[in-house]
């Protein structure tokens, strides 16, 4: 993919009349690798570049930066880069989240050291254990505020799930059950 969007670099260095490094090339590439699961190279650094040509155009600048590329990243795929870093998400949180400093730098560097884990599993799975109104729920969703994005909190009380047979709640039901084929 790298090797494409330099190929294709001067094409959009003519179209857009903006001048586009190689490096910024590498790093459309490694930012979608990292944070842009969704969608499948190369169209996803192609269609990266040439948004950012056009910020960069709109904003009557010669060269496409790295701050063209992050914004057109957020508008195309709606991530923003910012949130990704360790840094604001401790300073957000520890805003948030008062008194419990110590619980959330444990946090961020759980989720420092999974960043660079296999992409292909969760970032992490927590269990916040403490007595009532402690802020385990507050924090869980301000980390999905923060980290990810709005309404990426998903809550299971497992007060409703106490017996054997409630697990096809969430599961659904196995074939051979009364309401199998319901959706």
């Amino acid at each position: 993919t790298k090797d494409v969007l330099c190929n294709l670099k001067d094409d959009y260095e003519k179209y857009h009349g903006v001048k586009i490094e190689k490096d910024i090339c590498y790093t459309i590439v490694d930012l979608l690798d990292k944070f842009v699961k969704e969608y499948r190279f190369p169209d996803k650094a192609i269609d990266v570049l040439d948004y950012a040509a056009v910020i960069a155009k709109k904003s009557n600048e010669e060269n496409i930066t790295i701050n063209h590329v992050e914004e057109a990243i957020y508008e195309l795929y709606k991530v923003d880069l910012n949130r990704k870093n360790i840094f604001y998400i401790n300073k957000k949180l520890k805003e948030r989240i008062i008194g419990q400093d110590e619980v959330i730098d444990g946090l961020c560097e759980n989720i420092a050291f999974n960043e660079f884990k296999n992409n292909s599993r969760p970032k992490g799975i927590y269990l916040f254990l403490g007595d009532s109104g402690v802020g385990k729920t507050g924090l869980a969703k301000e980390l999905a505020n923060v980290y990810f994005k709005e309404d990426s909190y998903i809550k299971i009380d497992m007060e409703n799930y106490s017996d054997s047979s409630s697990v096809s709640k969430i599961v659904g039901a196995s074939p051979g059950y009364v309401g199998f084929d319901n959706d």
